[in-house]
């Protein structure tokens, strides 16, 4: 997420402050600056813009050195990885449906953000961070298609050389 403060700023967000959106009294967003760049302007007026992310991003400054056992399903990786960060909700991890390790895995020196990341896609899992530190790890489903192109309602198409063309 990207956000802009113009105008008489009196607030400048350093990186890993927390911040949250709200629409109305709903939480839309809750996170963590990342990075910010600061422009000054003549008298009192700055620019100032951040990106932030979910607070799933604080796991980008952990290293594991871990081993994983033969059985461990990947739920129970991504509730162990979870922990790492202090007052995670980690209720909506699916971890008894999920696959499990056929041989032993260690880990070393590798980022937790990046090995949640490689377990959720492994699996076919999505992985989020929503408002409250509610971590979620659920299968992805495939949606019902809003509409169907055929024969009778394409004007024209020409593919070529592996691409389509514009």
């Amino acid at each position: 997420m990207r956000i802009e403060f113009r105008g008489n700023v009196t607030v400048s967000p350093n990186p890993l402050t927390p911040i949250r959106v709200k629409r109305g009294s709903t939480v839309v967003f809750e996170g963590v600056i990342y990075e910010r760049r600061v422009e000054k302007q003549p008298a009192l007026f700055s620019n100032i813009e951040a990106t932030a992310y979910t607070d799933l991003i604080k796991y980008d400054r952990h290293v594991v050195f871990k081993t994983y056992n033969t059985g461990t399903t990947a739920g129970a990786i991504i509730k162990d990885l979870a922990a790492l960060e202090s007052g995670v909700d980690v209720t909506n991890v699916d971890d008894s449906t999920t696959p499990t390790l056929n041989s032993p895995w260690e880990i070393q020196n590798k980022i937790a953000l990046e090995i949640m990341q490689d377990v959720a896609k492994g699996v076919n899992y999505w992985l989020r961070m929503k408002p409250n530190k509610t971590l979620y790890f659920k299968p992805k489903t495939a949606g019902t298609p809003i509409a169907t192109i055929d024969n009778t309602n394409v004007i024209e198409a020409d593919y070529s050389e592996d691409k389509w063309r514009q």
